[in-house]
């Protein structure tokens, strides 16, 4: 009869909502990958916008190299958002002016 007890008290825990604190984790985890998404959006834009002005041609690797570093950082936090439940963070993203992102499926 206590083993039912206990399992029914789990149950009842999780069944429970949130509690504040773990709602406030979740909304700084968000709030700080949202943040980073944006900046990488942002370092590979300017690292595109550098690439195509450069007149130098000791300055042409280095801004292949930093729009490809861009790219990557961009597409790991993307690929990360995903993994955690924002399946719609790139298309969200695409052509926004303002970085603000409605995440969806979480």
């Amino acid at each position: 009869m206590k083993g039912l007890n206990r399992l029914m008290n789990e149950i009842y825990k999780r069944c429970q909502p949130k509690e504040k604190h773990e709602i406030n984790e979740a909304n700084e985890e968000y709030n700080s990958l949202l943040e980073a998404i944006s900046q990488a959006q942002r370092e590979w834009h300017e690292a595109r916008i550098m690439f195509n002005q450069v007149n130098e041609p000791e300055l042409i690797d280095h801004a292949i190299y930093t729009v490809e570093a861009a790219e990557k950082k961009y597409t790991y936090l993307i690929k990360k958002a995903k993994e955690m439940g924002y399946q719609d963070i790139g298309n969200n993203l695409a052509g926004k002016e303002n970085n603000t992102i409605n995440f969806k499926g979480r």
